[in-house]
């Protein structure tokens, strides 16, 4: 999923599952931050003390995405979280499923509720809503990159079939022309080292709301129809999100309204375009409209003057932070960047040594 979903949407339904607007937006921001939090590094202040930021996404053709450390830090908790074949908690019996599959991304899957759970019970956190929005981003993409593996593995080697609709491309030549500028045995590796990470070999087509497509491992194909997928995980953050406000740590019993479910499905088909950008914009003016009740203006800055990190250090460069010495903000730890980051952590951990062993998986990581 991208900045569409992840901001707009995620706003839109923590909004209707009845979070007050200034909250929403940190739940959102949060959210769609995770893709963007690409940096990693410390910062040293001019008092002695260091604060650690790391991150949660790595931009395209990043050499740290060929690497199966990074993989464990970034892509299973953040992208794609193991699903454990859709089976329960460890137990003898899937002591005994292959490795492979059991990290394989699952819809909605046991693990992605047990994650859901834990978040349900930090609420009195200061960073709890950061949290919130990161474990979310997680949690939807289970659907949008079901079926997947973050890391390197033949399980993502897969070919599209679909010819009704036109795939996103553009990532293709740009990787083609890297690899052909940068190394001799250029397809090859093509192949073999980027194309087996996550869903690359499908493109842009699981994170693209309107497409319906499809794509063959093996001798086995598989179709997919985003637009139902999308509005499914619309479904179930929202008892999710239902359950958080109400201090509980199972999702909500009550459902979306079947009106809003319909527009939901709608809108995802009718904003047909593969930028990101675009239909982002989209969204929020279908908010600002009212067209769900609610008619809140909201923006999103990944950097820049209305960025968290500008709120936080001002104009700094992170790429920077080897040699990053500043000057303590004294509002620096209730800053919206500062608590991101250290949600992004608690995130971590809890992923990879309090929920994913107690399904047996991380023994596999």
């Amino acid at each position: 999923m991208q900045k569409d979903f992840h901001h707009a949407v995620t706003y839109l339904v923590a909004r209707l599952a009845g979070f007050p607007a200034n909250e929403a937006q940190i739940v959102a921001t949060s959210a769609q931050y995770v893709d963007d939090a690409a940096t990693e590094g410390s910062i040293r202040f001019t008092d002695g003390t260091k604060f650690d930021f790391h991150a949660s996404a790595h931009k395209d053709l990043d050499r740290r995405n060929f690497r199966e450390m990074q993989n464990r830090k970034v892509w299973i908790p953040f992208h794609f979280l193991p699903g454990n074949n859709n089976t329960k908690e460890k137990s003898k019996l899937n002591k005994y499923i292959p490795y492979k599959k059991r990290l394989v991304c699952r819809k909605n899957s046991p693990v992605a509720r047990r994650m859901m759970q834990e978040v349900c019970k930090m609420r009195q956190e200061p960073w709890a809503l950061h949290l919130l929005g990161i474990s979310l981003h997680v949690f939807v993409d289970t659907w949008a990159h079901q079926d997947f593996v973050g890391k390197i593995s033949r399980h993502n080697n897969v070919r599209l079939l679909d010819k009704a609709y036109q795939p996103d491309l553009s990532s293709v030549g740009k990787l083609k022309r890297y690899f052909t500028e940068n190394f001799d045995a250029a397809k090859g590796l093509f192949i073999r080292g980027v194309l087996p990470l996550g869903h690359a070999a499908a493109l842009a087509n699981p994170d693209l709301p309107y497409l319906k497509w499809a794509y063959m491992r093996k001798d086995e194909i598989h179709l997919r129809n985003n637009p139902e997928e999308f509005t499914e995980a619309v479904c179930q953050m929202f008892r999710w999100l239902k359950a958080y406000r109400a201090d509980r740590h199972k999702p909500e019993s009550e459902e979306m309204p079947n009106s809003l479910i319909e527009k939901f499905y709608h809108y995802f088909r009718f904003f047909e375009s593969p930028s990101a950008e675009l239909r982002h914009k989209w969204w929020c003016e279908l908010i600002e409209s009212g067209e769900f009740g609610i008619n809140d203006c909201i923006s999103y800055a990944e950097k820049g003057s209305e960025s968290w990190l500008w709120a936080a250090l001002g104009d700094t460069d992170l790429r920077k932070s080897k040699s990053l010495e500043l000057e303590k903000p004294p509002y620096f730890n209730h800053t919206h960047w500062k608590l991101f980051h250290d949600a992004l952590k608690v995130h971590r951990y809890q992923i990879l040594h309090l929920v994913l062993p107690r399904f047996g998986i991380i023994e596999y990581l």
